[in-house]
Parts: structure tokens; C-alpha cells; sequence
């Protein structure tokens, strides 16, 4: 496994504190991690705050899946994530 080291000091603390807890979890074995990575907590007020940004229907479809996720503990199906892409 190849870790990327280049410019760590211009890192941010929280990709630090990320690297650690991955770099942790490959020691202790893992093979793999799933991460989820967000521009800013996916809540109503703040999707209604950036609701002029082009993005925001992609953000609303991420938050769709992060609060179903937390709900039922699992993934999406592929199926959702295959209409995207067609659309």
C-alpha cells in the first residue's frame, strides 16, 4: 500500500486526523475503509442556504442516501446510483 506523504504539513487537521484513522486501520488489518467525504454537514438549513448552487440537487441526492444509510445501516442498492448516471 502506497501512502502519499507530499506536502503533508500543507494538509488540513481534519484529512490529518482521516489519514490517522485509516493508517490505524490498515495496521490493526483492515483491508479497506468505506469513507464518506461531504462539502459541509448535510442538513435542511444548510441545503437551503447553498440552494443557488448548481450543485445542490447533487447534494439533496447525497443527503437522500447519507439519512437512509444512518436509518437502515446499509447501502443503497446499485440500481439508484445506475439512474443517476444515466440522467
Amino acid at each position: 500500500m502506497a501512502y502519499c506523504t507530499a506536502n503533508v504539513r500543507y494538509w488540513p487537521k481534519a484529512v490529518i486526523a482521516i489519514y490517522g484513522l485509516v493508517d490505524e486501520a490498515f495496521k490493526g488489518g483492515q483491508d479497506r475503509i468505506q469513507l464518506a467525504a461531504f462539502p459541509f454537514q448535510m442538513t435542511t438549513q444548510n441545503l437551503t442556504r447553498h440552494a443557488d448552487n448548481p450543485n445542490a440537487p447533487f447534494w439533496e441526492m447525497l443527503k437522500s442516501g447519507d439519512d437512509a444509510f444512518f436509518v437502515t445501516g446499509t447501502q443503497d442498492d446499485e440500481s439508484r446510483s445506475e439512474e443517476v448516471v444515466q440522467s
